[in-house]
């Protein structure tokens, strides 16, 4: 499943805005509202004359309401770490590529190992280890050369 960080920046922008949270006046029954900022259950209207307005659902469960309260509150962090994660991917993968045209430097070098953390290492399986992964990130079912 690919997540679409566009179309939920998108759809965030659009909704009221947070933080959201959830009230019940009966707790035990299936009553819960979810409201932006604090609810005000007989409080004063805002200046819009609204009061106790629910903003996302009436009468839903207490953990229905929790989680879409709680999902709202946190999605833009969320998006932010998989924008953050995805350019660490990217930065990675990038590496991944240079390491990949080093082994074939090697290689024009008649170098047939190389040492890394105390190993040696074949340079062409290194190499093969190299392509699988960067085949791999690019979607495609084998890292054949």
């Amino acid at each position: 499943m690919t997540i679409d960080t566009k179309r939920l920046r998108e759809l965030l922008a659009k909704a009221t805005p947070g933080p959201w949270h959830t009230k019940t006046e009966c707790p035990g029954r299936c009553c819960w509202h979810v409201f932006r900022d604090l609810p005000l259950y007989g409080g004063e209207p805002d200046d819009a004359g609204n009061q106790d307005e629910p903003i996302v659902m009436n009468e839903c469960s207490e953990d229905d309401a929790a989680l879409m309260a709680e999902a709202r509150n946190q999605l833009p962090a969320i998006l932010d770490e998989l924008d953050v994660g995805a350019a660490q991917i990217a930065q990675l993968r990038e590496s991944l590529r240079k390491a990949e045209q080093l082994t074939q430097v090697c290689g024009d070098w008649n170098l047939d190992e190389v040492e890394i953390d105390g190993e040696m290492i074949d340079i062409l399986d290194l190499r093969d280890e190299f392509r699988a992964a960067l085949a791999q990130e690019q979607g495609e079912s084998n890292g054949s050369s």
